[in-house]
């Protein structure tokens, strides 16, 4: 008779075999569970995506091409802004995403496991340049493309799962918290109530889980509704789910389990997801203070998540257009001419867009290179 999962978890074991019922022993594989593909976009959507965009960056051009003063401040605009201060802008945006290649680098030693920074970032900004040529599944290729580093880098597939996973979430927790700041320091106490109410119907499961996981009871719900989900996906997706079983479902939440991230380790993680935003808003600052010489403080978290929540509609590659839209008419909003809002924007992008995915492309091709030296 099959092994029960008492005597499993008596035994320490991680289900390494199965007893038929002739009594020989049946192992089964070690390996967690495989990563499930998100489900393509549909047709229609995609378009209608491209369309839009398209449309919002072709009325930006229009507007340029007829509006011609406003061009020639646009360039004044650019052509006296304060080096130094474009410097700092530049730095801000390295710290923030080293503070993410930092986040995942913990995240991926839960088990005691050794990753250097220098891979680690690698892996950061390709996944960024990847994300970002990508209207519609950038954010799902990016994924991919870490996880399959990750686990030639020696991680095992479900500790790299496991951290892509909880990257996402202390970082939707984390920008969250700096949109709820930003609400407050602005006025808006209706927003930053809703903004922490968010917040806390997300820690919260998260937390639930996370800590209550290595109980018994909790962790045979999980696997329990793991492998319901499972058996939908063998039925609609058979090419994808028949690569799913059940016993290495129940050896991933297993080893789920045991990881110790710890309060300590929590806080680490949380802090750098802070950063990762944080300094990405002060590049914004010094962007402002390059063209104008002065920063909106009260305002500032709220102009750049304007920008930052717009982007994750992924409506065009890198969200351009869109959220050059969104930052322009917020910082219009709060009394920045045309001219001087759109020369700040555009250099602000310059940074946290085209630099970023220019050192992410010259990382992809040095690692495309090495992958066919060793090969």
């Amino acid at each position: 008779m099959p092994i029960t999962r008492r005597e499993r978890r008596l035994t320490g074991s991680t289900w390494a075999g199965r007893v038929r019922d002739d009594g020989s022993t049946m192992t089964t594989p070690q390996a967690g569970p495989l990563p499930v593909t998100r489900r393509p976009t549909s047709g229609p959507r995609v378009i209608v995506r491209i369309l839009v965009g398209g449309v919002i960056t072709g009325g930006l051009v229009v507007l340029l091409l007829t509006h011609h003063d406003l061009v020639a401040e646009l360039l004044d605009a650019i052509g006296d802004a304060r080096p130094w201060w474009l410097g700092v802008a530049v730095a801000a945006e390295v710290v923030s995403i080293a503070s993410l290649a930092r986040q995942q680098r913990r995240l991926l030693s839960v088990h005691g496991g050794h990753f250097t920074l220098r891979s680690v970032l690698a892996t950061t900004y390709g996944g960024n340049v990847i994300s970002t040529s990508l209207p519609v599944v950038g954010a799902a290729a990016a994924a991919v493309f870490a996880f399959r580093r990750y686990t030639r880098l020696g991680a095992e597939t479900t500790i790299a799962g496991w951290a892509l996973m909880m990257s996402g979430i202390f970082s939707s927790i984390s920008f969250g918290a700096v949109v709820a700041t930003g609400a407050i320091l602005t006025g808006h106490t209706g927003a930053a109530i809703s903004g922490l109410l968010g917040l806390v119907f997300v820690v919260l499961p998260v937390s639930v889980i996370i800590l209550g996981i290595r109980r018994p009871r909790i962790q045979a719900g999980v696997e329990r509704h793991a492998i319901r989900f499972a058996g939908v996906l063998r039925r609609r997706l058979p090419k994808i789910g028949g690569r799913v079983r059940d016993e290495g479902i129940i050896n991933g939440v297993d080893k789920i389990a045991s990881f110790r991230l710890g309060v300590g380790g929590m806080i680490h993680v949380l802090a750098l997801s802070l950063l990762n935003w944080l300094a990405d808003a002060a590049c914004l600052a010094a962007v402002l203070m390059a063209v104008t010489g002065t920063v909106p403080w009260q305002s500032l978290l709220l102009v750049w998540a304007a920008g930052a929540g717009v982007s994750t509609l992924k409506l065009t590659p890198g969200g351009i257009g869109v959220v050059e839209a969104a930052l322009v008419a917020a910082l219009t909003g709060i009394g920045f001419t045309a001219s001087i809002a759109l020369g700040s924007i555009l250099l602000y992008r310059a940074v946290s867009l085209w630099f970023v995915a220019g050192v992410g492309g010259v990382t992809l091709l040095t690692l495309r290179a090495r992958s066919r030296v060793t090969a």
